[in-house]
């Protein structure tokens, strides 16, 4: 989720679940990552905190109106990358 979803400091928080058990994930490192779509700003990265039965959270700024790509990036304790990317619109 991104919470409250609009240009400036932002809240995401991304629950994660295990695959083969449904249950939320442990022993996992997460991060953010956010990239501005329409314009080269370069990427803004974020330590995921973990906030307790596979939740994690951070803030990330939204800085501009435009196209961004959230990703989440998740190392498991094999240390296998696990990534995940979503689009998000933000307008002033």
């Amino acid at each position: 989720t991104v919470t409250p979803d609009h240009l400036g400091t932002n809240t995401f928080t991304v629950q994660v679940n295990d695959a083969s058990t449904g249950k939320p994930a442990s022993n996992v490192t997460a991060q953010l990552a956010l990239t501005m779509l329409t314009m080269d700003m370069g990427t803004q990265t974020s330590p995921l905190q973990a906030t307790g039965q596979g939740t994690f959270s951070a803030q990330g700024e939204l800085s501009m109106s435009g196209r961004w790509q959230v990703r989440i990036l998740l190392h498991s304790s094999n240390s296998t990358l696990h990534e995940a990317a979503v689009t998000l619109n933000t307008t002033a």
